[in-house]
């Protein structure tokens, strides 16, 4: 059931992307989301993500009444549709994202943070990774640390938060304690941890999303970069497998 939630909460519309004069133009109930994957996808940009707790008039209802499935409420959504030509930092096309967000009425007030060596893309006005966490030390894989996290997170705040609904990241486990932390601290720690264990591990980023009557999902996955093929097509492999170090901040 979780699986299936956490799935439907990233469905959109495919986006526009032009990997020469980088022109991104999404259409989707996360618009801000929907763009900041797609640079990140065109960019292998390691840029992480999460929801307001969407309220009011930016939600709308698209309960599938014929269906007789539960009410169901979603993002509004809007439109983005930028030139980012010229802007090669990650900090300088985030911030014109936002400043394009903003404008056109689309759900949700942003800013950017720095956390380690990762951009983060935050509510403006709070989310349950400001929260203080404690982990005991003790050995984890990827996966356990998530949902021990997401487990706290549901006990401190008055907002579930649930783990992803597949296994994330290597096997291997790894010793990991922290006492009263940011809970963003400790989640950008831990993947900058798991990256340098090994060459062939990707950049991890995080999304945390929101739906209304049922909480946030904490999602993890790898950065991938799109590259050119002899024929003329394109591909996706992960930013590790071209010897890459992690993006300039």
């Amino acid at each position: 059931m979780i699986l299936t939630r956490a799935i439907v909460l990233a469905v959109g519309l495919p986006a526009a992307i032009s990997a020469q004069n980088l022109r991104i133009s999404v259409d989707d109930a996360r618009p801000l989301w929907k763009a900041i994957r797609t640079l990140a996808e065109l960019r292998g940009w390691q840029i992480s993500y999460e929801d307001p707790q969407y309220s009011g008039s930016d939600l709308v209802d698209r309960t599938i009444v014929k269906r007789g499935g539960a009410q169901a409420f979603l993002p509004r959504g809007g439109r983005i549709d930028l030139d980012l030509t010229g802007a090669e930092s990650p900090q300088a096309a985030l911030q014109l994202l936002i400043h394009e967000n903003t404008p056109r009425n689309n759900p949700g007030l942003f800013r950017v943070q720095t956390v380690g060596s990762m951009l983060v893309v935050t509510p403006a006005h709070g989310s349950p990774l400001d929260s203080l966490v404690s982990l005991p030390g003790k050995d984890r894989t990827l996966d356990e640390f998530l949902r021990d996290i997401a487990e706290i997170l549901t006990r401190v705040g008055p907002v579930p938060v649930h783990g992803p609904g597949m296994l994330v990241g290597p096997a291997q486990r790894f010793s990991f304690a922290c006492d009263n932390e940011p809970a963003r601290n400790v989640l950008a720690r831990v993947l900058e941890s798991v990256t340098a264990a090994g060459s062939r591990h990707p950049l991890y980023v995080w999304d945390l999303l929101y739906a209304p009557n049922y909480g946030y999902v904490l999602n993890v996955h790898s950065v991938k970069q799109m590259i050119r093929v002899p024929d003329g097509g394109s591909k996706l492999i992960d930013l590790r497998s071209r010897g890459s170090s992690r993006p300039r901040q």
